[in-house]
């Protein structure tokens, strides 16, 4: 009898393995006894081994496993459940919705600029001069000559006949120009008569431009044609004249100039040498438009652009606070003048000093400067408006030589203001309805615990949770398509309301962060549906909505945090409901036997197992014993009761009105193998399981991690009746 004592012993066993093995949807060639509880012994009794042993479902569940959980939250006691947890699903920033990119371009053309007045600048013209130099009238010439030293009655030249005296007179050299091209301003020109009689004196008034050397006259122009008409003996008069759009030399002088006078009627005395008219320019406020000229510090008049802030119509900002960013510019001073380019932006605070904020670059002549300005510790107060004002100021610098300088030269400047979210330490205002297309994902659940299970069952209180962490002040709406596959199965979770769409909350004061979950169960989804396929990877994507059908009076804010990402959790506890699901497996079986011949078996074998069941479903089983290598069914077992009629291998026990197993199922089972069937066991080398599980009543069962499973499995070679 020994002989058959293994092969038996693995028989029993594989019949309870199928009961264990079935909740726990993974099945092994070999039971493990280390899995049983310690109350099991093997012992002979009538000649025949006897395993006894205890089980609970926490000696089901894999030590190892990462989604089977002990949940403590129901007051009848811990449960077993399935968790599946992605902390990443989906995330979405402010910089789906924020940022400031705007470039632009502006120019300041340096105008007309001042310069100092010049002069007085003076010459005089001897009477040794006019008589030498007269080319008419020279009779009275010779007259007034000859008497140098003495006194003679000074004849009449009348304008009419003047005395035209050649050359030209020069003024003193003008300093603080080479030329000037006057937009504006006026000389006053002053004669003196220090001669003994009254003249009139008629001239033309010119300038000449020499070249940078001084070496030769580079340009002689006319100013004007200038009169002093009476000017009596030892007295001046004064004149001014416009030089608005006149030319000017450093070197002023007079030519053509004509003398007429009534006489004297008693004699005068003569001195040829001591005795003139002078002639003194002096300018005043002159502008000038070009020039080679000696820059003094100056000014040049305030301007305004506006950059862009690129939020405008159902966009808009009131008040951006930075704790990062920058405006990066490039300078071009296109003249020959040193200057200071001075921009203020009169609508941001320095917040550390309370001040507009400001730069302040120093420009040479002829060069480029590449520079940024940090905006960080910044408020700007913009209350909707679509552009930033930007106040710039050209400040020309002293020069110590001519510099040549034109009206039309021009200092530009380029810009660009690159600001993200994650420069923000408080930004408000409006964002706009924006969409934010989530990338496609397909997350593998590792949910094989219904593998080798057919029939409809139903998880009685599935749910998902998203759960995320917001600082983001901003309205978020959700569209998500969350896919179960199974294979070639798919099955749409269709979470949502009426819309299908998700409202996730938003903080609404800044410097709070909320922590929230948002739960799709049967009450908005088709869960149900969804678990029971069950999926083996989820499929999603989907599409996110800011300020979803929100006025544009909508407060939104943004601050230093600007990431929210979005988990998900899977929540299925092992509380399900199912008539019929049917459980099929099959491993291979190993029979090393050595029957003796002159053993009687009186009909039949008998396996028996006798069970004491808290688990909360009942089993009807099927052992199929098959030969594999020629594909043929050998034998079919069924679970019998003391008179051979078919009877279920366990039976569900009853619930209380909590749900919990009031009492335990008493179950007592035959395997019986006839005499005729024991040469088809012994060609077993695969055995099949066949397993219709039921659960309790009409309500979801929870498999709570007490229940146990108490039994006795032996064989009875006889037939005979066991005391067990």
């Amino acid at each position: 009898m020994n002989g058959l004592t293994s092969p038996v012993i693995r028989l029993s066993s594989f019949l309870f393995i199928m009961i264990l093995f079935a909740l726990s949807g993974c099945l092994e060639d070999k039971f493990d006894f280390n899995r049983l509880s310690t109350d099991m012994e093997i012992s002979p009794t009538f000649s025949a081994p006897l395993v006894k042993g205890s089980i609970s479902l926490e000696d089901l569940v894999d030590s190892d496993g990462e989604n089977i959980v002990y949940d403590s939250s129901d007051a009848q006691g811990p449960f077993l459940k399935f968790v599946y947890r992605e902390d990443s699903i989906f995330s979405y920033s402010g910089s789906d919705f924020f940022g400031v990119n705007e470039s632009g371009s502006d120019s300041y053309t340096l105008g007309n600029i001042e310069i100092d007045d010049f002069g007085p600048v003076e010459d005089t013209v001897t009477l040794r001069q006019i008589v030498d130099h007269a080319v008419t009238r020279s009779y009275e010439a010779t007259l007034i000559e000859s008497a140098d030293g003495s006194s003679i009655t000074f004849p009449e030249i009348s304008e009419e006949d003047s005395m035209a005296i050649s050359g030209e007179y020069e003024a003193e050299e003008i300093d603080n120009f080479r030329y000037a091209v006057l937009e504006s301003g006026e000389v006053e020109l002053q004669m003196t008569n220090e001669l003994p009689v009254e003249v009139t004196a008629e001239f033309l008034l010119k300038t000449r431009v020499m070249d940078p050397t001084g070496s030769y006259v580079e340009e002689d122009l006319a100013i004007e044609r200038v009169e002093f008409s009476n000017v009596a003996s030892k007295a001046s008069k004064t004149q001014t004249i416009d030089l608005s759009g006149q030319k000017l030399g450093s070197i002023l002088y007079i030519t053509e100039l004509a003398i007429s006078t009534p006489g004297s009627t008693d004699p005068v005395y003569i001195d040829l040498d001591g005795q003139y008219i002078s002639m003194e320019a002096q300018a005043r406020d002159l502008v000038i438009s070009d020039g080679e000229v000696m820059i003094e510090d100056q000014s040049l008049n305030n301007q305004t652009t506006r950059v862009g802030t690129g939020y405008s119509g159902d966009k808009r900002l009131d008040t951006v606070r930075l704790a990062g960013g920058e405006i990066s510019y490039t300078i071009e001073n296109n003249t020959d003048v040193a200057a200071t380019l001075e921009f203020v932006l009169p609508s941001t605070i320095d917040l550390s000093t309370g001040n507009p904020l400001t730069i302040t670059q120093d420009l040479q002549p002829r060069t480029t400067i590449d520079s940024g300005l940090d905006l960080a510790n910044t408020e700007t107060l913009l209350n909707g408006a679509d552009s930033v004002p930007i106040q710039y100021n050209l400040q020309l610098e002293a020069s110590q030589n001519f510099v040549e300088f034109h009206s039309s030269d021009q200092v530009s400047f380029s810009y660009n203001i690159d600001l993200g979210s994650e420069d923000a330490e408080y930004i408000s205002g409006f964002f706009g309805q924006e969409t934010i297309d989530f990338p496609q994902q397909e997350l593998e659940t590792d949910l094989d615990l219904f593998d080798k299970f057919t029939g409809d069952f139903t998880l009685t209180s599935p749910s998902i949770r998203l759960f995320y962490q917001n600082s983001i002040g901003i309205p978020f709406t959700a569209d998500l398509e969350l896919m179960a596959e199974s294979g070639t199965q798919q099955q749409d979770l269709h979470e949502g309301g009426a819309d299908g769409l998700l409202e996730f909350r938003h903080p609404l004061d800044p410097g709070t962060v909320l922590n929230d979950t948002l739960v799709i169960d049967k009450n908005n989804s088709d869960i149900d549906q969804f678990v029971s396929l069950p999926p083996h990877r989820i499929l999603f994507d989907g599409a996110g909505y800011i300020n979803y059908n929100k006025p544009s009076t909508t407060y939104n804010y943004l601050t230093s945090q600007t990431t929210v990402q979005v988990g998900m959790e899977m929540d299925l506890p092992l509380e399900l409901k199912t008539s019929g699901m049917t459980y099929r497996d099959s491993f291979a079986f190993e029979i090393d036997a050595d029957f003796d011949e002159d053993v009687d078996f009186n009909e039949a074998v008998n396996l028996f197992g006798k069970f004491s069941n808290e688990f909360p479903f009942s089993i009807d089983l099927q052992l199929i014993c098959r030969d594999s290598t020629t594909n043929q069914d050998l034998l079919q077992l069924e679970a019998l009761d003391e008179d051979g009629t078919p009877v279920q291998t366990l039976k569900a026990p009853q619930l209380d009105a909590s749900g919990r197993v009031a009492a335990p199922s008493e179950n007592l089972v035959y395997f019986r193998i006839h005499e005729d069937e024991i040469e088809q066991l012994k060609q077993t080398n695969q055995l099949v399981i066949i397993a219709s599980v039921a659960t309790s009543g009409d309500k979801g069962v929870k498999f709570y991690t007490d229940y146990t499973l108490d039994f006795r499995i032996g064989i009875d070679e006889a037939a005979t009746t066991l005391d067990l």
